[in-house]
């Protein structure tokens, strides 16, 4: 992503809007320079660690997970050693516009003193025209704090960093991925005998063929600009190839198509790992279920609190409802009180009946017999009936 961005921005920015960050300000043209070194190469690095890194996975014949400081151990070391290679770009100056004047008034020089040339962008042709354009105006890939234009380190940017950069960034990468590839490969093979390993054997097969796409695709994509690189300068280098303008337009466009292939290499990783990769490719497809799940339940989760607050307001209109009958319920339990409490203050409270001790001799016709009543009852007549006449006996003896 890095290569991408730092490529493509500037290349829109200069489309769309003609503006180069290289020349908003010195530092953003410095920085931008090593940027367009440094990435490209890093990325090359570390998919040779990673090949490397699946070697000793497989020749050891056990898939050990290393720890993550050795991990971020190689990745610093990868990123120091590169940044010192490339620290050159952060100490050149912005010396491409004189070079472009200085090369202007060369060829205006070559032309003025040659007989034999013919300057093409004379003619009034379209095709002419749009040759022009496209050199004049389409400006890719042009590393302006560089030593390239530089009067003092140009010869050094041609004789020693040309071949330094495509052997960092292509050739030596690719010797390293090949290497692994081959390893890998043979691993398989021998893994591939083995009946009694069907897991190990799907691993390394899966994973011999992803590598062997990658290094691939890297060789095939990266190749052509680090060649056209190399011999663009030597192509160019006479007058009367400098002069014309239709041959410089054609060499124009053709680094531009290799500029597209090589971002065609970072952009195209993911697209093979997905298509060699079976373990890539479920952890992916994991992440990707797993943020349509989030969404959904994002979704789910305002559908419901809309639904929540429809069913809250119909709630409400229940429990209003409700409140209104409970009200009226009260209000007709009120009146009903107060007509009970009128009615009772109105008539006089019934004063229950007494109930009165009987006597022993009295009958009761509402009475029930009782045989044990009965015979207390002529009990106690008797006595009373002897008493009364010992007592008339008793009075007459008296008298």
């Amino acid at each position: 992503l890095a290569v991408l961005y730092t490529f493509c921005v500037n290349f829109i920015l200069h489309a769309w809007f003609d503006m180069d960050l290289q020349q908003v300000s010195l530092i953003a043209c410095k920085i931008y320079s090593f940027s367009i070194y440094f990435f490209p190469q890093t990325s090359a690095w570390i998919l040779a660690a990673v090949s490397i890194d699946r070697v000793f996975a497989l020749t050891r014949g056990v898939r050990k997970t290393r720890k993550t400081c050795q991990t971020y151990s190689v990745l610093i070391c990868i990123f120091l050693i590169l940044f010192l290679l490339n620290i050159q770009f952060l100490f050149y100056d912005n010396t491409y516009m004189t070079f472009l004047q200085k090369q202007q008034l060369d060829n205006f020089d070559f032309s003025n003193n040659s007989q034999e040339f013919i300057v093409p962008s004379l003619s009034l042709s379209s095709s002419s025209s749009i040759y022009r354009i496209v050199d004049t105006d389409i400006d890719i890939n042009v590393v302006q704090c560089s030593s390239e234009y530089s009067d003092d380190y140009q010869k050094f940017y041609h004789d020693v960093w040309v071949y330094i950069d495509a052997t960092v960034n292509v050739y030596l990468p690719f010797t390293l991925m090949f290497l692994c590839s081959t390893i890998i490969f043979l691993s398989v093979l021998r893994t591939m005998g083995d009946a009694h390993n069907s897991n190990k054997r799907l691993v390394a097969r899966n994973l011999s063929t992803m590598l062997l796409s990658i290094n691939a695709m890297f060789v095939i994509l990266t190749a052509p600009i680090v060649f056209y690189l190399m011999f663009e300068k030597r192509i160019l280098a006479s007058n009367t190839n400098l002069c014309d303008t239709k041959m410089k337009a054609k060499y124009k466009m053709i680094k531009l198509l290799f500029i597209i292939l090589m971002n065609a290499n970072h952009t195209g990783n993911i697209l093979v790992y997905c298509l060699t990769g079976t373990e890539f490719r479920t952890q992916l497809f994991h992440v990707l279920h797993t943020f349509g799940c989030r969404q959904n339940s994002s979704l789910m989760q305002g559908h419901n609190l809309s639904h929540r607050t429809g069913t809250c307001n119909d709630c409400r209109r229940l429990s209003a409802m409700v409140l209104n009958k409970d009200s009226a319920h009260n209000q007709s339990q009120t009146s009903r009180t107060s007509s009970r409490k009128q009615y009772h203050r109105s008539t006089p409270p019934s004063i229950p009946p007494k109930t009165k001790m009987k006597k022993i001799g009295e009958n009761n016709a509402d009475d029930q017999p009782n045989p044990i009543c009965s015979s207390t009852r002529e009990e106690a007549k008797y006595i009373l009936s002897t008493n009364k006449l010992n007592n008339k006996q008793l009075s007459i003896t008296a008298s």
